[in-house]
């Protein structure tokens, strides 16, 4: 999983150089909707960047892109799942002071693709691992957890392809208390959930309201802050 924050981080970087695992029926593709949501990003408490990202219909399915700028750097993400929540293509692409991209799919019940990125990100890799039951793709999280049933002392694990690592990787969603939390989109009752495994460890504020959008994201031990600037 490839988190906003921690798409900060990795720039930032270059720049400064057992709970049961989720089924598809935990989340319900009948509440999403269409969004594009802008989100500003703090370095120390200063600017540092910002994301669009934008989840549309795609066919039968649906798609997810991530276009964002951390510092100098310039990333795409794009993710595109089916109906059941099955992943079908994957695609990152890194620009500015070094240049980087990753395509991955799913076929035949294996994940398979390629990635050239700078040893910041992980280096060169080829894929070919298998597709592990629930898998999930980078930024599949946010759809996901918007459409789940949360609620306080709930945990959900999702295994995720990790294009860093070129494994498959759980990671745990811990849903704690109800939150009030104010960014530039505005206040919001937020579920504040503790996320680990994968890369970092994060804290996430999802809105109690559904969709449970995310609202704030921040890196544990780090002065990374994602914050909701505007949605649509």
């Amino acid at each position: 999983m490839k988190t906003l924050v921690r798409s900060a981080a990795v720039a930032a970087l270059v720049l400064l150089a057992a709970p049961a695992h989720a089924q598809r029926g935990d989340f319900d593709t009948a509440r999403l909707r269409p969004f594009t949501a802008e989100y500003e990003i703090l370095a120390q408490g200063n600017a540092f960047g910002r994301s669009v990202n934008t989840l549309a219909r795609d066919g039968d399915g649906w798609k997810f892109r991530m276009e964002g700028t951390f510092g100098a750097v310039r990333q795409t993400i794009d993710a595109a799942w089916g109906p059941r929540w099955e992943p079908g293509a994957y695609g990152e692409t890194y620009a500015g002071p070094f240049e980087g991209r990753a395509d991955v799919r799913v076929e035949n019940g294996r994940v398979t693709g390629s990635s050239a990125m700078p040893a910041q990100a992980g280096g060169d890799k080829t894929f070919d691992v298998a597709a592990v039951p629930g898998l999930a793709w980078s930024q599949m999280e946010e759809a996901m957890l918007s459409t789940a049933e949360l609620a306080p002392g709930r945990s959900i694990v999702i295994p995720f392809f990790n294009t860093s690592t070129g494994a498959v990787e759980p990671v745990t969603f811990a849903v704690g208390a109800l939150e009030s939390v104010t960014v530039p989109a505005g206040t919001f009752q937020s579920y504040r959930v503790q996320v680990s495994g994968g890369s970092s460890a994060l804290v996430m504020w999802l809105r109690a309201e559904g969709p449970h959008v995310l609202v704030k994201q921040e890196i544990v031990g780090r002065p990374v802050v994602v914050q909701l600037k505007s949605i649509r």
